[in-house]
């Protein structure tokens, strides 16, 4: 990456100049040892520029005699920053680009002494929570962006910073124990660094007022204020999105400031806070400001700077220094030498080491040698907590949890609109933990939105993880009450539609408001369930009462994986064909297999349910159990993975085959039993 070749030489003729103004301020006592600490300084970067910005301000930092690093946590880099909601849902679904960049600045870290997180919101605090580093928060957009920034996070850093000098008592209020009010320093880059006291009291000045600010915003008054000033003052120089003057770059800017006598600062909220506060008096503006109070707590008023409460008051006393200029200089005088001695960035990390060194060196004194670092065991999906659990087999699964958090359990769900541990697919659980590590698996009424073969895929799936001794639970709806209670209430609405309602998941609110809803993909009656979990390994199977939802219309089925001490249990799709066990009505009967009709209902558009129902019935009887798969409805690579786990496929009238080798790779591994 280019960088500007003069840079290094107008930072030096810059802070050689502040290094020669009168401070008058008291400086920062710290220990040494802080300033031979390794810092890791990260931060956001929404496009090019910004990451040449902060990079640059690392390298000063460098010059100043800090060994500081800097690393953008953006994705990608430079590129998106996340508020919170959006940090703490890729993280919950173990986003890759999220971890990637977590295992990069874990390596980082491994070298460094304390980490501040300089903008945004990035870093989760779950994996803050796992650094042995001393980490730093630092806020510049408090209170408007509090809720999906600083908020969430900053209580899980050792050391919290509001750029917001009101907004301190609100981090105590959120449990942060350590925190201080850190002002925006003066940027080098963006400043008149070879300006002079001298200058200031007698330059040549043209433009009355100056404010850069965008004319509308969702939040606040501030553009009513900004326009009654804007009437008040018709020739003030007024730039940026939705002006007429539109949009100004930095170059516009500074050159403009560098003739401006007044400049108006004002906030959303309270304040203030924003990059005005310094930048103003360090181009020799005499800054007019609201949010008084506070402002009186940062500058001296009406010595450094010139403070508000009303527009009304605004409005008068820029009639007034407009009219008394030589006070107004001497005002600006004052505060552009306040804000190159004590708001300048060698006094901003001063700042920051004075306040944290004490807890700072209590921490990396008490650092074992060895640091913890947080292990994803060489998979990117893997939770960061998983290692502590594994070896107890302590993991509970609550897949398909919706609304219903419980605490204690891996809560999953594909729904990122609900609260959850992770988003992803329930048939992508095995990618994300290891096998044998899992003790209960719970499915509360989510079975039924899986397809036949995909559940078949999750049954399958959750044995492997289970440990020894690990149960499945299902909740779900019995298909044969359902039955029963529609065939049982014909003519009686209310009781016929319950019933109805249970095989197709609706609320009668929807039908009332006409709102589309996802029906259940498959129904499930007690053999059924037993024989699909019995085939995938599960003994111990019981069918139970619900305990959940509906007890009329509802069951609950309890498996358990059972490994004896020399026993290396196969489930039985991974076993050689064999005859299956088959719970019918009048008792328990050997099934003789499997067949898996595919069929296409263009070529005749009963076949799908009217042949169906007559072949599953005389199958059935002969002791086979039948399925039925539409073709135009299934992609032709998912049914040829699922034929494998069928004795019989039986392709019917399938015109047009888009994949000619379709049906040579239906048939390959295929045996054709004899059927009598």
């Amino acid at each position: 990456m280019m960088s500007n070749p003069n840079h290094g030489d107008h930072f030096s003729q810059a802070r050689n100049h502040m290094m020669s103004l009168d401070h008058s301020v008291k400086p920062f006592v710290f220990p040494e040892r802080l300033k031979a600490l390794r810092y890791l300084l990260a931060y956001t970067a929404h496009n090019q520029e910004r990451w040449q910005d902060e990079e640059a301000h690392c390298a000063r930092l460098r010059q100043l005699g800090y060994d500081v690093e800097g690393f953008c946590v953006s994705i990608p880099s430079p590129g998106s920053a996340w508020h919170f909601p959006r940090l703490d849902m890729e993280w919950r679904r173990r986003s890759r680009e999220l971890l990637m960049m977590y295992e990069v600045l874990e390596e980082k870290l491994r070298a460094k002494d304390v980490l501040v997180l300089w903008t945004g919101a990035m870093l989760h605090p779950e994996f803050v929570s796992e650094l042995s580093t001393y980490n730093v928060y630092v806020c510049s957009d408090d209170p408007e962006s509090s809720d999906g920034l600083s908020k969430p996070v900053a209580r899980h850093f050792d050391y919290a910073f509001t750029r917001n000098i009101a907004c301190v008592d609100r981090y105590r209020d959120w449990g942060c124990q350590q925190v201080k009010w850190l002002c925006a320093a003066v940027d080098p880059d963006f400043c008149a660094a070879m300006l002079t006291e001298e200058q200031i009291l007698d330059g040549h000045r043209d433009l009355d007022v100056i404010l850069f600010c965008e004319r509308l915003s969702g939040l606040g008054d501030r553009p009513r204020r900004i326009e009654r000033l804007v009437q008040a003052f018709p020739q003030v120089y007024v730039r940026g999105k939705g002006w007429p003057g539109g949009y100004v770059g930095k170059t516009e800017m500074i050159s403009a400031y560098r003739r401006a006598k007044i400049g108006w600062n004002f906030h959303l909220s309270v304040g203030p806070n924003n990059s005005r506060l310094t930048a103003l008096p360090a181009f020799g503006i005499l800054q007019i400001c609201d949010n008084k109070a506070h402002l009186g707590k940062i500058f001296k008023l009406d010595e450094e700077v010139v403070g508000f409460d009303t527009i009304e008051e605004c409005i008068e006393k820029t009639h007034y220094y407009l009219v008394h200029a030589s006070e107004a200089r001497a005002i600006a005088a004052r505060g552009w030498k306040r804000a190159m001695t004590d708001y300048t960035e060698a006094r901003e990390w001063e700042r920051i080491l004075a306040a944290i060194a004490p807890h700072c060196l209590m921490k990396l004194d008490e650092k074992p040698a060895a640091d913890q670092s947080i292990s994803t065991n060489g998979h990117l999906d893997t939770p960061v907590h998983c290692p502590q659990h594994l070896a107890e087999h302590k993991i509970k699964l609550h897949l398909g949890c919706g609304n219903d958090y419980w605490p204690g359990y891996i809560n999953i769900d594909n729904n990122q609109n609900v609260r959850a541990d992770m988003y992803i697919d329930f048939n992508k659980i095995d990618s994300i933990l290891p096998a044998d590590t899992v003790s209960e698996a719970c499915m509360i009424h989510s079975l039924n939105y899986l397809n036949l073969w995909q559940a078949r895929d999750l049954f399958s799936k959750i044995y492997k993880l289970l440990g020894k001794e690990g149960k499945i639970i299902i909740e779900t709806v019995n298909v044969e009450k359902a039955a029963q209670q529609i065939m049982q209430n014909t003519g009686r609405y209310d009781a016929y539609i319950e019933g109805i309602r249970a095989l197709h998941a609706f609320g009668l609110d929807q039908l009332e408001r006409r709102e589309a809803y996802s029906p259940y993909a498959f129904s499930w009656s007690p053999w059924h369930l037993q024989q699909e979990l019995q085939v995938a390994g599960f003994q111990n199977i019981q069918v139970l009462p619900a305990q959940t939802h509906q007890a009329w219309r509802d069951m609950r089925i309890e498996g358990s994986k059972v490994v004896g001490s020399a026993d290396t249990t196969i489930p039985m799709r991974d076993q050689p064909a064999r005859a299956i066990p088959h719970c019918a009505d009048d008792g328990c009967r050997q099934t003789r297999g499997r067949v898996l009709f595919v069929l296409d209902p263009v070529m005749g558009h009963a076949t799908a349910h009217v042949r169906g129902l007559v072949f599953k019935d005389i199958l059935r009887e002969r002791g086979w159990v039948a399925e039925f798969i539409d073709v135009r409805q299934v992609p032709e690579e998912t049914i040829i993975a699922m034929a494998s786990s069928f004795d019989v496929v039986y392709l019917s009238r399938l015109w047009p085959i888009r994949n000619r080798p379709f049906a040579d790779q239906a048939r390959a591994g295929w045996r054709r039993p004899e059927i009598r």
